[in-house]
């Protein structure tokens, strides 16, 4: 899950960069003040949010690793819990995001409100685009485990979608 937080660590420090030094606005001491004050916050926010990723990685695959350390076939909610994994931490990057945007939208709309929408614009796209990868890589780092808790597990077949007809 290490690979999951530098992937959110590269895409964080690329929306910075680009907020701060990619975009066309005047210098001022303002400006300089809140570049300031921004990487500040925003080094303690990665901080806050690896200590939260690694903490909700490690609830989420508490009963997968029980089962992969204990052996043979998962239970119900182990097997539920394997197969779900990849989407619940994506889930968190994105909530992640979300709060760090708003918390940059916040901080730059005191100083700059011109500048507040396309730092919003820019943490959504980059969220977005984080969320998928992220869901992505999970599915890859994962795909041993999940085959294992399909192939040794009792999976229901009765969960299919409302709208595929069933014929016997």
């Amino acid at each position: 899950m290490v690979s999951m937080g530098a992937s959110n660590l590269f895409g964080a420090m690329l929306v910075f960069a680009f907020v701060r030094y990619g975009l066309p606005i005047e210098e001022s001491e303002n400006i300089i003040a809140d570049r300031v004050r921004n990487f500040a916050v925003f080094a303690v926010y990665l901080a806050f949010a690896g200590v939260v990723s690694l903490s909700a990685a490690a609830l989420m695959l508490r009963s997968v690793v029980r089962w992969q350390l204990r052996g043979g076939p998962p239970t119900r909610s182990e097997q539920m819990a394997a197969l779900h994994a990849p989407l619940r931490q994506a889930v968190v990057h994105l909530v992640l995001w979300l709060l760090g945007g708003v918390l940059f939208v916040f901080l730059t709309a005191e100083e700059m409100p011109s500048l507040a929408i396309t730092v919003a614009i820019t943490v959504a796209m980059a969220a977005t685009s984080t969320f998928g990868f992220t869901y992505m890589l999970g599915e890859r780092i994962l795909r041993p485990v999940a085959a294992r808790a399909l192939s040794e597990g009792r999976f229901d077949r009765t969960m299919r979608p409302a709208s595929v007809p069933v014929w016997r």
